[in-house]
């Protein structure tokens, strides 16, 4: 039997409630939880039950789109995926990092959303999604492949590290992407800057591995990378590179060199061939592929 709002009264006080618009606690509970996290506050004590944490955590997600506080939530973010990241992915987590870096990109002068982008490579990085088709699915979507690339232009020196290490991770699983490299010549100059980056060797190192992929089976990257100086970066820092960079190196040379450009290109570079015979020289074996 339905009961006449007259007839209802506080348990406490005995008086008419205000209104009857009423907030479940848990619903209210949630509410609080997001708004301490993106306004600096400490982040409460976990919840007791894993549903609890997974509705607190799409709460947050959830209202993390509108925050002015993202690279603050995204911060926190990042230490709760290293101990929980099947909850994080459960809860949509990947889709909200997803549309963060996405957004990064619409707007060149909105340099918060750009910020926050990088943020969210990093949390990103650190989630073990290489075995999840869903989520590959996800990152190897022409606009996430775009956005990435952008990321290394422009962005920091740990954007460009987690943005590489993601396409790493994705081209692995998916080789294909390595011909939406075609789209722009200046992503391939921006990873030569990071391979002469004397600032970061891992960066460095990676940038290079990337090379290699991009060119294994594409004679139109390699074309790009010789149009974009490759050769000669890649003369320049032979001398000085160690054993195992070296092997990179001179395999990355091989490759552009079997496209008529690129051999062209070899030829005209006074110290190429000297350049080439001085290292193979010094060492009495190579491998097999560099023969």
């Amino acid at each position: 039997m339905a009961l006449h709002p007259q007839e209802i009264h506080l348990p406490r006080h005995h008086a008419a409630p205000p209104t009857f618009d009423l907030i479940p606690n848990h619903t209210l509970k949630r509410l609080i939880y997001s708004w301490r996290v993106q306004n600096f506050h400490c982040v409460p004590s976990p919840p007791s039950s894993s549903s609890q944490h997974h509705d607190l955590l799409t709460s947050l997600l959830s209202s993390m789109d509108s925050s002015p506080f993202k690279v603050s939530s995204l911060k926190k973010l990042r230490s709760f995926t290293t101990t929980n990241p099947s909850l994080f992915v459960s809860s949509g987590g990947v889709n909200a990092l997803r549309h963060i870096i996405l957004q990064s990109a619409t707007d060149p002068s909105d340099h918060a959303a750009f910020l926050a982008g990088e943020e969210a490579l990093g949390v990103l990085d650190t989630l073990p999604f290489d075995g999840d088709e869903d989520i590959l699915g996800l990152l190897s979507k022409p606009d996430s492949i775009k956005t990435m690339l952008l990321m290394l232009q422009r962005g920091g020196a740990d954007a460009r590290f987690h943005a590489m290490a993601i396409l790493q991770r994705v081209s692995k699983a998916r080789p294909t992407i390595a011909e939406q490299l075609n789209l722009d010549i200046d992503v391939f100059k921006s990873l030569l800057d990071l391979l002469s980056d004397d600032m970061s060797t891992l960066l460095s190192h990676s940038s290079l591995h990337f090379l290699l992929e991009a060119v294994a089976g594409s004679q139109v990257n390699r074309v790009k990378a010789v149009e974009a100086e490759a050769l000669r970066v890649l003369i320049e820092l032979l001398p000085d590179a160690g054993r195992q960079r070296s092997e990179k190196t001179l395999l990355m040379l091989k490759r552009l060199c079997e496209c008529a450009e690129g051999r062209s290109a070899f030829a005209d570079h006074a110290l190429g061939v000297v350049a080439v015979a001085n290292k193979i020289g010094r060492s009495a074996t190579w491998p097999l592929s560099l023969v």
